[in-house]
């Protein structure tokens, strides 16, 4: 049952790729594929991302059961995902992204093709500082905003194993992306319940 947790701080303009995780559940070392390691830690300890333009620098967790979730706090702008079930080398998996404030996606991503399998609206979701978490179980996934479920089951069993990731797609520049990721074993803590807000991970640097 692993669960694998980074709250980004540390040296300014450190590079993601390669750095060993830091706070609850910390520890491990985050995995970069890509050309050029494009995403360090800046802004008060979170992670920010030059542009990638056709590049498509990923950052992975070791590997999760199949049963797996992916939590962050997420600002929204620029094409920056978080996922799971997630397979760097082929660039494929599940992916993650608030749209807009009212607005989330769920993406599968085959051999770097995206495509949408969900887009749930008449969300509220605050930039940078609400949770937004997908989790998978079965041929099932679930998204929620603070521990919320919103929308509805999403059958897709196209991938059933993988790592978590943070998966950067964006031709602009953004300073903050990221910050209190955490991803896990689904069985290492119980399912979220839609309409039931869990507690909230730590805030470290709202």
């Amino acid at each position: 049952m692993s669960v694998y947790g980074d709250d980004f701080t540390g040296a300014t303009d450190s590079a993601l790729g390669g750095r060993t995780a830091t706070g609850p559940n910390g520890g491990w070392t985050w995995a970069f594929s890509g050309s050029t390691d494009r995403c360090s830690i800046s802004d008060g300890g979170r992670v920010k991302c030059s542009a990638a333009g056709t590049d498509r620098p990923t950052y992975t967790t070791p590997a999760l059961t199949s049963d797996q979730y992916v939590t962050a706090r997420q600002w929204i702008l620029y094409p920056f995902y978080h996922g799971l079930r997630f397979n760097a080398a082929t660039l494929s998996g599940y992916l993650l992204r608030a749209i807009s404030s009212t607005e989330v996606r769920v993406y599968r991503l085959d051999s770097n093709s995206l495509t949408t399998i969900a887009t749930i609206t008449g969300v509220s979701y605050a930039s940078g500082v609400s949770q937004l978490r997908l989790e998978a179980q079965g041929a099932t996934l679930r998204a929620y905003i603070d521990g919320v479920q919103i929308g509805s089951d999403i059958a897709d069993a196209t991938y059933s194993t993988g790592a978590a990731t943070l998966h950067h797609r964006s031709s602009g520049t953004q300073t903050s992306v990221w910050d209190d990721f955490e991803a896990g074993d689904l069985s290492a803590g119980p399912p979220e319940v839609a309409g039931t807000a869990a507690a909230p991970l730590p805030r470290f640097d709202v």
